[in-house]
């Protein structure tokens, strides 16, 4: 089953300073063959929080541009290798008024449904009873696992 990282493992993976990088690295490595993907809004999310001058690591714009480029265009960068791109054609219906709060997490988990992917965040507060057909294996934390 391919993983869709969330915003919050893509950080990690990419920036060696980031205080959950073992974590993250340690399940990608693990993953194999399964693959992985992002979606526009891992990826928007990603290049908000990494660009900031105020994040510990900062990276530019053209840097992240640059990977994001090389993740699709061919020239896959190792820590890149395997993703995919998952279309986020869809919406989240979030099942009760607490749920709207975590519209996102809850929309990501859909998109992992929908796309038969487990959704691997760092957040151990995302409830997979929050989306309908959601199993164990669609919401993986990594910090669980590490």
């Amino acid at each position: 089953m391919r993983a869709l990282y969330d915003v919050n493992v893509l950080a990690a993976l990419l920036d060696p300073q980031h205080t959950q990088h073992a974590k993250a690295k340690a399940w990608h490595e693990g993953i194999g063959q399964i693959g992985w993907a992002t979606c526009p809004i891992t990826q928007n999310g990603m290049f908000r929080i990494v660009s900031q001058p105020r994040y510990t690591n900062p990276a530019t714009v053209a840097e992240l541009a640059r990977v994001a480029k090389q993740s699709h265009g061919g020239r896959i960068t190792p820590v890149l290798a395997g993703q995919h791109f998952a279309c986020d054609c869809g919406s989240a219906r979030p099942k009760t008024r607490a749920d709207i709060k975590r519209t996102t997490n809850v929309y990501l988990l859909a998109l992992a449904v929908k796309h038969a992917a487990c959704r691997v965040t760092l957040d151990t507060r995302i409830s997979r009873t929050a989306v309908l057909n959601a199993s164990l294996e669609h919401l993986v934390v990594c910090s669980d696992l590490a």
